[in-house]
């Protein structure tokens, strides 16, 4: 699967002949020669060119998920940027958006700019609130808020359903076992292109997404606290099919499912 992928150089001719090395941590390392004064630097030991030409070494770096709080009580986000672990008063960040009894958080890529931003689910009315331009605040005509399912119970997904970089929402009914992908990304249900089936359910069932297989498409999957028992939709048809899918058991009563790239 593509891990990532950049154009790096300034406006005249570079070339990274020189060489490429990855660590185990995904850091890619390349050395090459370059002719342009407006090369990009970042913590440069030497942040101008000696000449009309020089050699250049670069580290880049992939994007990682790091991890964030939310008080539905206030409102408040408390998101870990640095993803350091601690709180960092000056590198992390901390906003208010939303609130409200039973208001549920979602995070998601909205845009496909590469960064995850927050929303907000309301069940009981069924709306969600996007906040696509990350700023932390509530932007008309920039952000996104639409009408998709609602109910008792009803809990938010989202996830890259059709490999397009932009994350969407959905639902899961722990009650009856069934799902509702909004693959297309409009807001509505849109038939014969988003999907619905049936997948688990029962009493305190959650669910979980993520990219199961490495193709860069996310596919759901269902944890149950009471067993610590999780079953993940590898191939991500909306089946169970014992040959390609997976269970594990893992967890204890009360825990809560996440789903995430811990290491490279």
């Amino acid at each position: 699967a593509l891990d990532y992928s950049t154009y790096l150089g300034g406006s005249r001719f570079d070339c990274g002949c020189g060489g490429i090395a990855v660590d185990s941590s995904g850091n890619a390392y390349i050395t090459g020669d370059t002719y342009s004064e407006d090369f990009p630097t970042v913590h440069a030991v030497y942040p101008t060119p000696a000449s009309d030409h020089d050699i250049f070494i670069v580290k880049i770096a992939p994007q990682d998920d790091f991890i964030g709080v939310y008080d539905p009580s206030a409102g408040w986000w408390y998101l870990d940027v640095s993803g350091d672990g601690f709180w960092t008063g000056g590198a992390d960040a901390i906003f208010r958006l939303g609130g409200g009894e039973g208001s549920l958080p979602v995070a998601g890529d909205w845009n496909g700019d590469g960064v995850d931003t927050i929303g907000l689910y309301y069940p009981h009315a069924g709306w969600w609130f996007l906040d696509v331009n990350g700023d932390g605040f509530w932007t008309e005509g920039s952000d996104n808020d639409f009408g998709f399912g609602g109910g008792r119970g009803s809990l938010p997904v989202a996830g890259d359903w059709n490999g397009d970089g932009v994350d969407t929402i959905g639902l899961y009914y722990p009650h009856a076992g069934w799902w509702f992908l909004d693959v297309n990304g409009d807001g509505f249900w849109a038939e014969g292109t988003d999907i619905d089936f049936g997948f688990g359910g029962g009493e305190g069932s959650l669910p979980v997404t993520g990219d199961w297989n490495g193709d860069d498409v996310d596919a759901i999957g269902l944890y149950y606290p009471s067993a610590g028992r999780w079953f993940l939709d590898v191939n991500g048809n909306g089946h169970w099919d014992a040959a390609d899918d997976a269970t594990s058991s893992f967890g204890f009563q009360g825990t809560k499912p996440i789903g995430g790239r811990w290491a490279h």
